[in-house]
Formats: structure tokens, C-alpha cells, sequence
């Protein structure tokens, strides 16, 4: 289809683990498919369109307990639209971000992790909470705010057993375009 996207990821662990930098640079551009907002909508309210985003964050933690982070971020996402099909949905102008978007604010962000490995985790706990405010005043095409759950429990079982239960939310508040609510999949997370 003609999908492109390229991303760093960044991850810096400083000072002995005290400080804990992450960090996203990312663009891409790809068809995809807009598919209507609501609980009543039907399989076949939907069409595609041409996206194209630039996306980057960057975070900041700072140890404050064995296994606890706080930290402050800064992020802004570029999501160009192109190409809506004539009379759609997108075209008519009723959807916030039918135009394209730009996301910009700052967040807040809590992290524990008691993972005995962050990769191939076998025990542990695993909290992240973040929550971004993104305004006019820092850039933003909208006022809302977005605050994120994910919670992960690992209990070893047996000898080569493990139970892995997670728990995750996406809720927003505000004036949200529709290219940050909530999706089906994010690539790690699905419903």
C-alpha cells in the first residue's frame, strides 16, 4: 500500500539507574482507513485516507524509591490528512482532526517496575501511569487531556510456568482529534 515509517526509540539509563531518559522520533506516511466515532456506528462506515505523521517525546524520570520513577515529558505529534474521499466523512468537516492535527504538551509521568527482566519478564510488577496535557498555548490544534493506564502482574507458576495478567486504559478528556483516541491496537496493547 505504500507504507513507510521510521522511528528511534531511545532508552538512556544515568547516574547508577537514578535517571531514566526515553525518548520517540518517528515519521511515516500510510494509507489507512478512518472508520466512524461512536457506539452506533456499523461495519461499513468507513474510507480510507492518506496519513502522514511526524511524532516525537521526550521524557525525563528520576528515581525516587527502589523500583520508582517520576518524571516530565515533553511531546509533539504532526498528523497530516490528505486525500479524504469526496463527500465522506472526513470531507463534510464535523470530525476534529479531519484536517490534520498537531499534539503538543506536557505530561506527567509514574513508572514502577520490580520486573526481574524487562524483555522476557518471568516475576514482577509493572505500573506506568502518564498523563499528557496538550494546549494551544504549547502548540497544540486542540485543549484535552489524555491519561494512560498500564499495569502489568507476572507470578511464576511451576518450574517453566508463568501467569502474565495486564490491565491497560486510554482515557481522554477534551476536544480530542480522532487520531489520539483510543484505537483497537497500538502495536503493543489490544482490546
Amino acid at each position: 500500500k505504500g507504507n513507510i515509517t521510521a522511528s528511534i526509540r531511545p532508552t538512556f539509563y544515568l547516574l547508577d539507574d537514578r535517571l531514566l531518559l526515553k525518548g520517540l522520533l518517528a515519521i511515516g506516511h500510510y494509507p489507512t482507513t478512518f472508520r466512524a466515532i461512536g457506539d452506533h456506528t456499523t461495519d461499513d462506515q468507513k474510507e480510507n485516507y492518506d496519513k502522514r505523521s511526524t511524532r516525537m517525546h521526550f521524557i525525563s524520570y528520576w528515581r525516587w524509591f527502589r523500583n520508582t520513577y517520576v518524571g516530565a515529558g515533553f511531546h509533539y505529534y504532526d498528523y497530516g490528512v490528505k486525500d479524504v474521499v469526496e463527500g465522506g466523512m472526513l470531507d463534510q468537516g464535523d470530525i476534529t482532526g479531519h484536517n490534520g492535527t498537531k499534539i503538543s504538551g506536557l505530561s506527567l509521568h509514574y513508572l514502577y517496575d520490580s520486573r526481574d527482566d524487562q524483555f522476557v519478564p518471568l516475576r514482577g510488577v509493572y505500573i506506568q501511569i502518564d498523563a499528557h496535557f496538550n494546549g494551544r498555548f504549547i502548540g497544540s490544534s486542540e485543549d484535552y487531556t489524555k491519561y494512560i493506564i498500564d499495569a502489568r502482574y507476572y507470578l511464576p507458576v511451576g518450574r517453566n510456568q508463568i501467569i502474565a495478567m495486564n490491565f491497560y486504559s486510554h482515557m481522554s478528556v477534551g476536544d480530542v482529534p480522532f487520531q489520539d483516541m483510543a484505537l483497537l491496537s497500538n502495536g503493543v496493547h489490544s482490546r
